[in-house]
């Protein structure tokens, strides 16, 4: 069986996604330091009790989190009880822990934006860039389609989506995509000319925003779009290693 040290497989997946240079409310790269010696990868997007659970009976040494244990916002000055059961777990097992949160957004390759408009197949045209000036997603083009045949067509390659809203007639031609809680994007259709939003979820406001702009939108949920950037990093790295990785699967419906 093949192994790769931890510091090795850190060293990658910094030099990978870029970790320092993000502005973010997460804290980025390894949040916890396990075994030195990794023989087996586990990716998901969230850093749960349920997750850490999951690598202890499936034989995992390192875990790859969209959303980690560790959050700039949180300014936490105390450990909570829950906060301590997760890093009990991760003591335990000494199971390694690492987080990327925008850095894995917006990566070219691997990202869950683009990862996202490479399953659907359509052409990268530009990025997504909101009227704060911030690029937080990628716009890409299809073949003029009918607004729900195009959503059955995502709901046939990604899963069901929570919502659709129809806000204007015209078939779909450019479809902005920012995953999770990309609601920010929905003000920068005009500029960057998309037609058709595809995001995780947005806030009530939001909904008047896009339809006063004649904006479709389609809420694939925060869980499910933001599922394809773990697979994407996980794939490379048993690409690059030879070691073998696994996708743990906690959806929340959301």
């Amino acid at each position: 069986m093949n192994t790769i040290s931890r510091d090795t497989l850190t060293n990658y997946l910094d030099e990978l996604l870029h970790t320092t240079p993000f502005r973010d409310v997460a804290v980025n790269g390894l949040q916890f330091p396990g075994k030195n010696h990794i023989a087996k990868i586990g990716v998901a997007t969230d850093a749960t009790e349920d997750t850490f659970l999951a690598c202890q009976q499936r034989g995992i040494d390192y875990l790859f989190v969209h959303h980690g244990i560790f959050w700039t916002y949180a300014r936490e000055s105390a450990i909570t009880e829950i906060k301590k059961r997760k890093l009990k777990l991760l003591f335990d097992q000494d199971l390694s822990l690492f987080a990327s949160h925008i850095p894995l957004d917006m990566h070219p390759e691997v990202g869950n934006n683009i990862s996202l408009l490479k399953l659907l197949n359509l052409e990268h045209n530009q990025p997504l860039i909101t009227l704060e000036g911030e690029t937080m997603g990628v716009v890409g083009s299809t073949a003029p389609q009918d607004f729900f045949a195009f959503c059955d067509y995502l709901e046939s390659r990604l899963g069901p989506v929570l919502r659709k809203y129809q806000f204007n007639s015209k078939p779909v031609q450019n479809v902005g995509i920012i995953t999770g809680q990309g609601q920010a994007g929905i003000t920068a259709a005009p500029k960057c000319g998309f037609d058709t939003f595809i995001t995780g979820e947005m806030n009530h406001y939001s909904y008047h925003t896009a339809k006063e702009l004649g904006l479709n939108i389609i809420l694939a949920g925060h869980y499910l779009s933001e599922t394809l950037g773990v697979k994407a990093v996980g794939q490379k790295i048993a690409n690059e290693f030879q070691i073998p990785f696994e996708f743990l699967d906690f959806p929340t419906g959301l």
